[in-house]
This record gives C-alpha cells, structure tokens and sequence, in this order.
C-alpha cells in the first residue's frame, strides 16, 4: 500500500530507487521493479505448484533472485529480428541456472509479439520446455522453465488423479 502512494510522487520514487540501488546495486533494483509490477508473487504460486515441499520453493525463488538480472529478461520489438539468437539465450540460461527458469517480460504490442515468437521457438524445441504465459494489458510475462519441471509437474499431476 505505501509503494502503490509512493508510486504518485515521482521524487520519492526516484529518491526509493537510488537507496535500493546505493544498498543492493543493479541485482536488487531489478528484484524490487519485479516485486512491485507483481511478477515475484506470480513466480512464487508458479514455484508452489510446481514444489511440494516449502525449503524446494525457497531455495528456488532466492537462486532466482541472486541472478534476477541474468533470468528476468525484458524483451523489445527489436528482439524479433534476432529472436533465434534470444530464445538460444534462454536455453542456455533455464539449463545452466540453479533455480532453472528464465522470466520474459515485454511491454506493448511489438515487444509482445517478439515474446512470442521467442516462445514459439522454444516450443519446437525436442527437449519440451515447461511454459506459463500471462498476458494483462500491454504486458507479456511469459514464465520459461527446465524440461525436468515439465516432467516433474507431469509426476505431480499423475499422483494426483490416481
């Protein structure tokens, strides 16, 4: 409540991100910007789903924090143009990061369709990458996990419907 009134005068904003950015630098700017548009709860529902036990969550969400520079990408219209060499970039990133997710986020039409055509390579790719899309207004959130979470997700839900 006191971000979304803070969020009405730009000069504690600004004052509130030069603090963050003085303590925890670049990492812990990008961690709040995705507190405060809502991708963090998102991503901690998504974490629970997919883990059973609360220590998994945990260690998973803060192995995504301490790289949430290298894992949240904000994707533009331009990316579309290179989108093989982005949707590589993420391979790389969901297979060798511990918490084994990338986050694509893209703002308006242009940066959205090039969030989806990215997604549309991943998707033909053999090994089946776990995808979640959320889309709300002119934002794309599309959360990209492991092949193992698809599979682990897969073992989740056959346990529960027998």
């Amino acid at each position: 409540m006191a971000l979304r009134q803070m969020e009405k005068s730009p000069p504690a904003v600004a004052k509130l991100k030069d603090n963050i950015y003085e303590q925890y630098g670049g990492q812990g700017l990008r961690a709040a910007e995705l507190v405060q548009i809502g991708i963090v709860s998102q991503l901690l529902a998504r974490l629970a789903k997919i883990y059973s036990n609360p220590k998994d969550v945990e260690r998973r969400l803060v192995a995504f924090l301490e790289q949430v520079e290298q894992l949240a990408t904000w994707v533009s219209k331009e990316d579309i143009k290179d989108f093989k060499r982005v949707a590589d970039l993420v391979r790389v990133r969901v297979d060798t990061n511990a918490s084994q997710m990338v986050i694509l986020l893209g703002r308006a039409e242009k940066a959205t369709a090039a969030v989806l055509r990215i997604l549309h390579d991943l998707k033909s790719d053999p090994r089946k990458y776990h995808i979640e899309i959320d889309q709300s207004g002119y934002q794309t959130t599309a959360y990209v996990f492991s092949p193992e979470i698809r599979a682990r997700l897969a073992d989740r839900w056959d346990a529960v419907a027998k």
